[in-house]
């Protein structure tokens, strides 16, 4: 069994002010001041606990690939190793019915694929994908991944081995730069 701790990134431009999303490529999207340093004090936190060199893998949008960065240098030899499968779940046309007041549960069902977004169910699959590319490495270093709250969702899930069926009753909010550590 190797330890693995998903971190959500730190808090973001668009956590304090949601319509930068309509004015900012989602992928852009900046840590705030606060942010930093939650990243920092994470690294801190983890670094007392792992030793000296974890695997360090991150989705590349700005705010994961910068909290990783951070935490990445509370440590003498972490390695850094970017995935597109980590990134945010994309919302499509969603983020305008959420916004215009018309969503509803079914919205944020599993199955359940905005126009010109991703359903759960197409994060899920990078995530199952991405964890099987992690039990073919060659390591016993502990692994951290910082990605987004829908995407460390749906890869729980799949660790935890939770049926879709209890998807809603279990998916949650994870705090920027929550530390969630499980083993596979």
């Amino acid at each position: 069994m190797t330890d693995l701790y998903f971190v959500r990134h730190g808090q973001s431009e668009a956590n304090v002010d949601s319509s930068l999303y309509y004015s900012k490529s989602d992928y852009e999207i900046e840590l705030t001041d606060l942010g930093r340093e939650q990243a920092l004090q994470c690294g801190q936190t983890l670094a007392e606990t792992l030793g000296d060199s974890p695997e360090i893998y991150f989705s590349p949008f700005r705010r994961a690939y910068d909290t990783a960065n951070i935490i990445a240098k509370q440590f003498k030899w972490a390695t850094l190793e970017e995935s597109s499968l980590l990134r945010e779940r994309t919302w499509g046309y969603l983020k305008q019915i959420v916004d215009s007041g018309r969503k509803t549960e079914d919205h944020f069902k599993f199955f359940y694929r905005p126009f010109g977004g991703e359903s759960f169910c197409d994060a899920y699959t990078r995530a199952v994908e991405f964890l099987g590319k992690l039990r073919d490495r060659q390591s016993s270093s502990p692994i951290i991944v910082v990605s987004h709250n829908e995407l460390i969702c749906v890869a729980l899930m799949h660790v935890n081995k939770i049926a879709i069926s209890d998807f809603n009753s279990q998916r949650r909010l994870i705090n920027n730069c929550e530390i969630i550590k499980t083993q596979f």
